[in-house]
């Protein structure tokens, strides 16, 4: 499947938080791999947060479409200080996941980076995903040590943790 990569505007942010919460947080329904609903409560993001997201000078969601002109993968990317891009809200529709659409989406992502003069992107996983970690480092990710706690609890009471990820950009 190949998809067709646009940088989100205004118009497209409904769609986007939908998608996003779908693959992160869905109750019902379709739950992809990389559903969290098990572990954290409510929406991954409102229409707001995506709204600041596309407006801000610093940051850009890219939208994979399919051929029929679905949204149906998604990625933030944020400029840092020191020559990183900061990638997050890796997305992608439940209804297509494990069809390599994830690796599209970071493809875009990487190219991006490399093009506007990045050395590295950055990113922070939940630390007990292990299966997100190691999709990770499947795609060139290193773990880097750094660890930060949300200061929130998942269902089983538990403190939640990120754990940093880097990859460098050549």
């Amino acid at each position: 499947m190949e998809l067709t990569f646009i940088q989100a505007g205004a118009s497209d942010i409904a769609e986007i938080s939908k998608l996003i919460n779908n693959s992160y947080r869905a109750t019902s329904g379709v739950k992809g791999w990389t559903n969290e609903s098990e572990l954290i409560h409510g929406e991954r993001v409102n229409d707001e947060d995506v709204l600041n997201i596309v407006k801000s000078r610093k940051s850009r969601i890219e939208l994979g479409f399919n051929f029929e002109g679905l949204i149906v993968g998604c990625i933030c990317m944020e400029e840092e200080m020191d020559n990183s891009c900061y990638i997050s809200l890796l997305a992608v529709s439940p209804l297509v996941q494990n069809k390599g659409l994830g690796k599209l989406v970071l493809n875009q992502a990487e190219k991006i980076c490399i093009s506007s003069g990045y050395t590295q992107m950055r990113g922070t996983v939940i630390e007990s995903r292990k299966e997100l970690v190691d999709y990770y480092l499947r795609y060139g990710f290193k773990l880097t040590g750094k660890k930060e706690s949300l200061n929130e609890k998942d269902k089983k009471g538990q403190l939640i943790s990120l754990i940093e990820m880097v990859k460098p950009l050549s």
